[in-house]
């Protein structure tokens, strides 16, 4: 909830500056400074408030880092799936560490894993990243002008597709390892299912340059929208935890363009002085809106019915998300070509 909120915030608080250095490092001093304390294990309501802090402060560093990595790549927007990949690699790799390390240490000693991660993450940032090559520097906008995004052809659009598929797609994963488990699975499967979305996310994002030099973008990204409503509706019909493990990979081939793609043709889309804001309002502010009401909704449904009863729902959600998206991006590619 808080990142519907704190994550454009803090894009617009960027692109005022016209250097995201500055809140990049302070963002990630206010999570580091929150875990701290979370470390130390707070009663309510310490622990509420410090839960909202941190959550205002790590919600705005992945928008940010996005925007200033794509603003560096410049020409080369589409490298981008190649930097967002190490994102992927770094978690397949560290959370069976993380794992261990719980064992052996106790809970707390991920926090200052944590810790140690978001504070050096902020610092690196502030000192490598540099300035956007440019000189704009928009405080005269407002904390609600940055909607004026919406207003070009397509925008609005594609944040409410963008919003739908989200949310179709967190609904049918809420109870995923619960569902492996009913139908005779173990933790180890349970586990095996989640890698497998990761690890097949990552060949995609690498490969992603070659990709986009075949394909435009919008069939890239309604290509992993729709990879994500195979995967719900082939889910509703299959029985057995064999095939729907095999299924589950239809996460990670979707997820890759459509994630990179977005990012790319937003920054294609929104103004320069606004590249933080978009990237935060397309990115965070989706992800937190699909995940809450992706929740509701399966909750719902599961409670109704069961959780069977979730996947054909996600499938319609996630197929009209894609043709909005479609529309979305087809609207934009014609007033592109309009102004060129």
């Amino acid at each position: 909830m808080v990142a519907i909120v704190a994550a454009p915030l803090w894009g617009q608080l960027a692109d005022r500056l016209g250097d995201m250095r500055g809140p990049y490092l302070a963002a990630s001093i206010i999570a580091s400074s929150c875990a701290a304390i979370l470390a130390t294990g707070p009663q309510m309501p310490v622990l509420a408030f410090v839960v909202i802090a941190l959550a205002s402060g790590s919600t705005g560093m992945v928008p940010l880092i996005d925007a200033r990595t794509i603003a560096r790549l410049a020409g080369h927007r589409d490298w981008y799936g190649v930097a967002r990949a190490w994102g992927s690699i770094t978690f397949v790799v560290i959370s069976p560490l993380l794992g261990m390390l719980a064992d052996a240490s106790g809970i707390v000693a991920i926090w200052w894993v944590y810790i140690a991660g978001v504070l050096g993450a902020g610092i690196m940032g502030a000192l490598t990243l540099g300035r956007a090559p440019r000189n704009i520097r928009v405080a005269s906008i407002g904390p609600l002008a940055g909607l004026r995004l919406l207003r070009l052809p397509g925008l609005a659009l594609l944040l409410a597709g963008n919003i739908t598929s989200w949310t179709a797609s967190t609904a049918v994963m809420t109870y995923y390892s619960i569902w492996i488990v009913q139908m005779g699975g173990d933790a180890v499967l349970v586990g095996i299912g989640w890698s497998l979305n990761a690890a097949l996310e990552i060949p995609l994002m690498l490969l992603y340059p070659r990709l986009a030099s075949r394909w435009p973008v919008h069939r890239l990204v309604v290509g992993g929208l729709l990879a994500l409503a195979l995967r719900a509706a082939l889910w509703s019909v299959v029985d057995g935890v064999g095939p729907v493990l095999l299924i589950t990979a239809l996460g990670g081939v979707g997820f890759a363009p459509a994630l990179v793609g977005l990012a790319t043709y937003v920054s294609r889309r929104a103004p320069a002085e606004l590249a933080a804001t978009a990237q935060a309002l397309f990115g965070a502010t989706c992800f937190a809106l699909g995940t809450i009401l992706g929740s509701l909704i399966a909750g719902v449904i599961a409670g109704a019915w069961d959780l069977e009863a979730i996947f054909p729902v996600g499938a319609a959600g996630s197929l009209a998300g894609a043709v909005m998206v479609w529309m979305a991006m087809r609207a934009g590619a014609r007033t592109m070509a309009a102004s060129a």
